[in-house]
């Protein structure tokens, strides 16, 4: 499967999740029939829905609530007769009828019912276990007539959230995406996200990596990041939160944070701070080693920290340890540094994220350094140790 596919899929099927939340937190007239649109757009657009359907815990009550008992739904899944199945307590007049083994949606007012694409039910009627029939069907209802109560919720640290979203990028690879709520997010090489939304806060947990954060400020929703131990409450800033192994990593571009560990407090408007939260604002960075409380914040050329969002690995007075750890997050042979003098060894420059062998051409040039190759590394040798 091409990339270009893997991309689209994965777009429909945001989509359908989001589309799922929002029909059952209820929906207008109008977005009903955006809703009805984009559903009959293709046939991906129903295998996806069924997909985030079939995930919700409260599917099995759904199909109870349907007059035709499921072992009727499963013979007639299976028969070549022409089916009609409603659903209960449509609103809108939105019901879902299966005629002659093609899929069509009654809108509302009793305009004539709209066909699904060809060969939509071939492709979800394939030969299967009864009961994958029943949950194709009682889905297929749940999908077009909105008529599921409640809203799939995700548990954590007592709070209810919407449907998660993951980010992840790959060795190498760096995104963007812009959030439903309108912040944007910009994702390092090797890193992985998952966003979370309640009512009056926006989670976001990192579980490795760097992000880059333009927080789009709400006043009745808090900005937190999750960062193992670290967690960082923002509103209305940009800010960059890099958790590495052993630390996290937090830089602010504009505005404030405020950083703490342990648990988050309430997300109320009341209390939205932690008593020992340290502020960091703009042009300052706080690095918060794990089990250890943070301490104050630095000055720090945030530039030089955010450098990676125009694909440069910018550095000045770093250790080179720490700076051939950087190249190492996007190139596809490691640089070793094979000593404790030469990775202390404080250097500074500019260099392409990508372009390897210009910086290994630059350390190479520093007093008493040798380059060694082989297909798996790039050895930096400390000519001083050798003697």
């Amino acid at each position: 499967m091409g990339s270009d596919t893997f991309d689209t899929r994965s777009v429909i099927a945001r989509q359908a999740i989001e589309w799922f939340v929002r029909n059952r937190d209820g929906i207008s007239t109008a977005e009903r029939a955006a809703f009805r649109g984009w559903l009959m757009c293709s046939p991906q657009h129903v295998e996806e829905y069924l997909k985030t359907a079939a995930m919700s815990r409260n599917l099995q009550e759904a199909i109870d609530g349907y007059r035709v008992p499921p072992e009727a739904l499963a013979e007639q899944s299976s028969s070549t007769a022409s089916s009609v199945i409603s659903s209960t307590g449509v609103e809108g007049g939105s019901v879902v009828w299966l005629r002659d083994r093609r899929m069509v949606v009654d809108p509302p007012g009793g305009a004539e019912p709209s066909p699904a694409p060809a060969g939509l039910w071939k492709r979800l009627t394939r030969p299967a276990a009864a009961v994958a029939a029943v949950l194709a069907v009682a889905a297929l209802a749940l999908l077009a007539a909105s008529i599921l109560a409640g809203v799939a919720y995700y548990e954590r640290d007592g709070e209810r959230f919407g449907l998660p979203k993951e980010f992840v990028t790959g060795h190498a690879e760096q995104r963007s995406w812009l959030l439903p709520d309108g912040t944007s997010l910009n994702l390092n090489s090797d890193s992985d996200v998952v966003v979370h939304y309640n009512g009056h806060e926006r989670l976001v947990e990192m579980r490795r990596g760097q992000a880059l954060f333009r927080v789009a400020h709400e006043a009745a929703r808090r900005f937190r990041v999750s960062a193992g131990e670290t967690g960082v409450i923002a509103v209305g800033t940009q800010f960059d939160v890099w958790r590495k192994p052993t630390s996290t990593l937090v830089t602010v571009v504009e505005g404030n944070v405020a950083v703490f560990t342990g648990e988050a407090p309430p997300s109320t408007a009341a209390a939205t701070l932690p008593s020992q939260a340290v502020a960091v604002g703009a042009g300052q960075q706080l690095q918060v080693e794990d089990h250890s409380k943070p301490s104050s914040p630095l000055g720090a050329n945030v530039q030089l920290t955010v450098a990676w969002v125009q694909h440069q690995i910018a550095f000045d007075q770093r250790p080179l340890g720490d700076v051939a750890a950087e190249f190492n997050r996007y190139g596809s042979v490691p640089i070793v540094v094979d000593s404790e003098r030469l990775r202390a060894l404080e250097i500074s420059g500019i260099f392409s994220e990508y372009d390897t062998e210009s910086f290994v051409a630059f350390i190479s040039r520093l007093d008493h350094v040798s380059i060694e190759r082989s297909p798996h590394a790039i050895r930096v040798v400390d000519q001083l140790k050798s003697r």
